[in-house]
């Protein structure tokens, strides 16, 4: 693991879903700051609700990777 990624706040669960959502927040500031990128997604970061508010899965999962050391 380099630099990089042993700054990266890892959690175990999430206790709301606001805590989820301040996380997928945190995701994509990584892949912006383009440390990172995504290796799998089930759908884009703004797009874990549908319109009317409800989840689209009871799964979700968005997972990224260090471009520097995987």
């Amino acid at each position: 693991m380099c630099e990089i990624s042993e700054k990266v706040r890892t959690r175990d669960f999430f206790p709301t879903p606001k805590a989820y959502l301040e996380c997928l927040n945190y995701i994509q500031s990584l892949v912006d700051s383009r440390c990172f990128l995504f290796e799998s997604k089930d759908c884009d970061i703004d797009r874990v609700k549908d319109i009317n508010g409800d989840w689209i899965d009871d799964v979700i999962s968005h997972v990224i990777k260090c471009k520097n050391c995987g």
